[in-house]
């Protein structure tokens, strides 16, 4: 599978090592999916039980991410190990692949109830059930290959890494007060110094309150359906109550911000998958990459990452849209020397004649495609200093749709000298050396020798070598990365950060071993076989020993399904222990459902 996928989400993938994950790793995921499973019975959307069980989920013990992607298989998806909390432009990448990534890590016991960095409760148990229920898993997919296409910026990315650092710090054990400080202050920074909202952060925002925490049903009376609430024991009981505001699901649920590292304020409730459906197709109309024009070309240039510009040829252009020069008219008298001095040095990228693009200019390396294809000889690394272009009509013809025979007649043919006037009053001159075609579509014209002019403005000189005209009247779509992501070969734009596990010391790993010890005299009861003598004998080793509330909590439970004599004095060994404000919260959860089998 991992092998299918674009080069630029490669990295993002991990190997899932199960021997690293500890008994008290274990415990904690079953303490986790257990309360969950307990709740969400009654309180989640209907489907969720029945899809734990399609994709291989148990309560007993942390899955492999393999036997997930295994059972993920029969309902068209798979599933790949990743680490911590990726770009959401990954996530939804990987998505539109049908391929959902789960974090192998998993919360630690400090953060039981609710971890700000994503794990693999999170994932597996939320995201996964639901991938197995058709009008969901299609409203993912419809989803994800919408958002891949939304425009990121370079902000994103910045604010992305700050809040990335916050969750993992937010998270880990050895993390202190002072940096977690810090990394609050650089992220309230970050988020200051925001220009603009992206149309990534705003699909971001949709996914956030559908996928991840959305509510279903019934607005006085939802059940619970995102992932970010099935996988959190405090939000999934919080979510339902009256302080928690509801409102309808509409286009409105994008102006809402987030932060990840904190439970919500208020929830949106999608009333049915129809729903779901129609709130993305609606927002999806006013995407650039289904508008096109001239809105689309400023959103390219705010982006100031590679995206690509389709005209209405079906040429694809794939670069860094770099600074505009715009104005009504066009007028060589109202741009004056700005335009001589900033075009003659190629350092803008288009000129709008009324408000209509006629001059297109790229930075860096840009790739030529057609239909997601590259085309052959136009790469970014011949294209590797960037690339531009005159876009629009000529004598009032549009070129990408003239015969061969209507193009001799215009002294547009292979070596031959032509001179080209665009509407817009810029003028080409130079020798033809090539014509490009596909499905009977002319795309592209090569010339030699070949200068551009706007008036007396130089856009292209005939020194700087040859000169690729791209053919089109208009820009059709402007959609985020490369046409085709393959060949392009994308630079990363944000580097993974791979969690480590911190090893365990001897004195953890000794009692890690008595967390193993019950766990096989659970497997054994679960046998059917006579556990009273082992649990004795395991009480006998730990009760005077300073445990967590976590194995005590299990070796309680078991004292109960067993029937065992040593019920009451392990019950009285977890009422004596010095608690936190969390874990007697955690304890009190675990008493309430330890008859539960």
């Amino acid at each position: 599978m991992k092998n299918n996928l674009p080069s630029h989400l490669k990295p993002y993938i991990v190997t899932q090592k199960n021997s690293e994950y500890t008994p008290e790793d274990h415990a904690v995921w079953r303490f986790a999916l257990r309360q969950l499973t307990f709740f969400l019975k009654t309180n989640a959307h209907p489907f969720y039980l029945e899809g734990l069980k399609k994709t291989g989920i148990t309560v007993d013990k942390i899955p492999s991410i393999d036997s997930i992607n295994t059972a993920l298989q029969k309902i068209g998806w798979h599933a790949c190990p990743v680490s911590g909390f990726i770009p959401p432009s990954v996530f939804m990448e990987l998505q539109s692949y049908s391929v959902l990534p789960i974090a192998a890590e998993i919360r630690s016991v400090d953060h039981i109830l609710y971890t700000p960095s994503p794990d693999i409760i999170h994932e597996a148990a939320g995201h996964a059930p639901f991938l197995a229920h058709k009008d969901y898993s299609d409203y993912l997919k419809s989803y994800a290959n919408i958002a891949k296409k939304a425009l990121l910026s370079f902000e994103d990315l910045d604010l992305y890494e700050k809040i990335r650092d916050l969750s993992n710090l937010k998270e880990s054990k050895s993390s202190t007060d002072k940096q977690i400080q810090n990394a609050e202050s650089e992220l309230k920074t970050v988020i200051k110094n925001t220009s603009f909202i992206s149309e990534a952060a705003y699909l971001g925002r949709m996914n956030w309150w559908t996928a991840e925490y959305a509510l279903f049903g019934d607005i006085n009376n939802p059940s619970i359906l995102g992932a970010g609430l099935l996988s959190s024991i405090l939000e999934a009981e919080s979510c339902l109550k009256p302080d928690v505001k509801k409102i309808p699901l509409t286009v409105d649920c994008t102006n809402y911000n987030y932060d990840i590292t904190k439970p919500q304020p208020q929830l949106f409730v999608a009333k049915d998958f129809k729903n779901l459906h129609n709130t993305l197709n609606e927002f999806s109309k006013n995407l650039v990459c289904n508008i096109g024009g001239d809105k689309a070309v400023d959103k390219a240039k705010q982006s100031k990452l590679v995206n690509t510009v389709e005209l209405n040829s079906g040429l694809q252009i794939s670069g860094k849209l770099v600074s505009s020069i715009s104005c009504n008219n066009a007028s060589a008298d109202s741009l004056g020397g700005a335009l001589a001095d900033s075009l003659g040095s190629m350092g803008e990228d288009f000129i709008k004649n009324n408000h209509t693009n006629i001059f297109l200019k790229f930075d860096g390396p840009t790739q030529l495609s057609y239909k997601n294809q590259e085309l052959k000889g136009h790469d970014k690394n011949y294209h590797v200093t960037g690339y531009s272009t005159p876009i629009g009509f000529v004598g009032n013809v549009d070129l990408s749709q003239t015969s061969k025979k209507e193009l001799k007649d215009l002294n547009i043919e292979v070596g031959k000298k032509t001179l080209l006037n665009f509407d817009s009053n810029i003028k080409l001159n130079g020798t033809v050396v090539d014509l490009l075609f596909k499905d009977n579509k002319l795309l592209l014209i090569s010339f030699k020798n070949c200068c551009v002019k706007y008036k007396d403005k130089i856009l292209f000189d005939p020194s700087w070598g040859a000169f690729d005209l791209a053919v089109g009247t208009k820009v059709l779509s402007v959609f985020a990365g490369p046409a085709d992501t393959a060949a392009y070969n994308s630079d990363i734009n944000v580097q993974p950060k791979y969690i480590t596990k911190i090893q365990a010391s001897i004195d953890q790993q000794n009692y890690f071993l008595l967390y193993e010890e019950l766990y096989q005299v659970r497997q054994s009861f679960l046998k059917k076989n006579n556990i009273s003598k082992n649990l004795d004998s395991l009480f006998k080793k730990i009760k005077n020993q300073k445990l967590h509330w976590l194995i005590l909590l299990e070796l309680y439970e078991l004292s109960i399904w067993s029937d065992s004599p040593i019920n009451p004095d392990v019950l009285s060994l977890l009422n004596s222990l010095d608690l936190d404000k969390h874990d007697k919260c955690c304890l009190k959860k675990g008493l309430s459902i330890a008859k539960q089998i």
